[in-house]
């Protein structure tokens, strides 16, 4: 089954200037060396809503023992001193390894990639947490949910983590149409049942956007 990588990078101190170096220098050294090593980036993006002048990467494995190949083979390219040029912007990096859901096939993910241009979607990270024993029904009927969503938004990829709080996941979408609508305003359509019901399963749901860097292919 496939994996993903979710990498987040936070620089210090942040300010403009200093995340569009680092977005560069990222560029130069950290994502060619990444290729090398048989990591295949879908892409990267930085935050526009939670903490700004941070990155998010997102990375694809065809399983954990290519994951595992991969990862000692960036060791030894971090090793040589390759991210190096990197060390001057203090980053603070988080690493979370997880896995697709069922959902996420491989079909939706080519018809993302496909679609990415020269002008750059806006994507969504939705993140999701139900209680662990609801994960399996919710990614589940998540199939369903898939196809109430609006017309302009492309299911990417989506994942729950291995490492973290159980009954936590993330569907990740492409977005032609600006931001959501807020979950409450005046003489909004009435959502169907099944989307109802859906939600009674659901603690509670948080939506952030991010918009893609000029390295990224899904974009």
């Amino acid at each position: 089954m496939p994996v993903l990588l979710e990498l987040i990078h936070r620089i210090h101190p942040a300010t403009p200037n200093r995340f569009a170096d680092f977005v560069t220098r990222y560029g130069e050294c950290a994502m060619p060396a990444m290729e090398r090593c048989g990591w295949d980036v879908l892409g990267a993006w930085k935050w526009s809503t939670r903490e700004l002048f941070t990155n998010l990467v997102l990375v694809r494995f065809d399983s954990m023992a290519d994951y595992e190949t991969a990862a000692a083979r960036f060791e030894a390219e971090r090793a040589k001193g390759t991210l190096a040029p990197l060390a001057e912007f203090s980053v603070r990096e988080q690493v979370r390894l997880a896995r697709t859901l069922p959902y996420a096939t491989d079909e939706r993910l080519e018809t993302a990639l496909a679609s990415s241009s020269d002008k750059p979607r806006q994507f969504i990270y939705a993140r999701l947490k139900t209680h662990a024993n609801h994960l399996p029904a919710v990614a589940a009927e998540m199939e369903n949910m898939v196809g109430l969503a609006r017309s302009t938004s492309q299911l990417a990829t989506a994942y729950t983590f291995l490492t973290d709080e159980p009954g936590e996941l993330v569907n990740f979408w492409a977005s032609e149409a600006g931001p959501m609508d807020m979950p409450w305003k005046e003489a909004a359509p009435r959502y169907p049942a099944a989307y109802e019901e859906f939600y009674e399963v659901i603690e509670y749901e948080t939506v952030d956007y991010v918009n893609p860097l000029p390295y990224s292919r899904l974009r």
